[in-house]
């Protein structure tokens, strides 16, 4: 072996070892997991499932919930039709927390090296809920979807995934809201 690949060998060691572990969606609809760290295992919630909620509730008062809820949780309701039952922030600009949680808790946006990007990074997010009839309840189906920029450095803007929590935490007010 020459003195060249004893240089290269252990960088391919450490990019494999920082390399995110990715798996497909289980078939039971389970988030899969994207990336792991010593501290955290990020998971993608890919399967429409998990963005989505059934109700026993109208959809009018599902949607009156949301619109309640959404601040609850740290976002300003800037987009609300109730024709078409939307309601959300279609462009939120967010530092570090939303509500009383970090950034990290909600979106993956990778790392830096102090730490987790979400976190540090100027956030751009929409984060919008849909409802729709369905029999003599409604469904309420949540996306968010978000990308950071770092503001000291010009390195581009890079996307986000969500983690579900934030839209598990919603559907779970709404449940207990509309009594769904």
């Amino acid at each position: 072996m020459n003195s060249r690949s004893l240089v290269v060998l252990p960088i391919l060691a450490f990019v494999a070892a920082c390399a995110p572990v990715a798996t497909s969606t289980p078939p039971d609809g389970r988030p899969r997991v994207v990336a792991t760290t010593d501290e955290r295992v990020f998971r993608a919630y890919d399967d429409p499932a998990s963005r989505t909620l059934v109700l026993n509730a109208s959809p009018e008062s599902a949607f009156v919930a949301l619109k309640s809820l959404y601040p609850i949780l740290g976002v300003e309701v800037k987009h609300a039709d109730p024709a078409n039952g939307e309601v959300g922030n279609r462009n939120l600009s967010i530092v570090r927390r939303l509500g009383d949680r970090p950034l990290s808790d909600y979106v993956n946006c990778g790392n830096t090296m102090m730490g987790l990007a979400a976190d540090s990074y100027r956030l751009r997010m929409s984060v919008v809920s849909r409802v729709t009839p369905k029999g003599t309840g409604s469904t309420v189906l949540t996306l968010l979807t978000a990308s950071g920029e770092d503001m000291t450095a010009s390195k581009g803007v890079v996307e986000c995934s969500t983690l579900g929590v934030f839209e598990a935490k919603l559907h779970e007010y709404v449940l207990t809201r509309t009594g769904g």
